[in-house]
């Protein structure tokens, strides 16, 4: 499973963080339910 996520992750060294949202929304919505929202930040979407 590792192999198959790293390449779509978007994580600089500047930014460590970046690309995380949509991996932590559904780690998330797996332990607690619910809905996974999305908005557009700029040109990307943040979940």
């Amino acid at each position: 499973m590792y192999d198959h996520i790293m390449p779509i992750l978007t994580a600089t060294e500047d930014c460590p963080a970046e690309g995380q949202c949509g991996v932590t929304a559904l780690v998330i919505q797996d332990v607690y339910g619910g809905a996974i929202l999305k908005t557009k930040t700029g040109s990307k979407l943040a979940f």
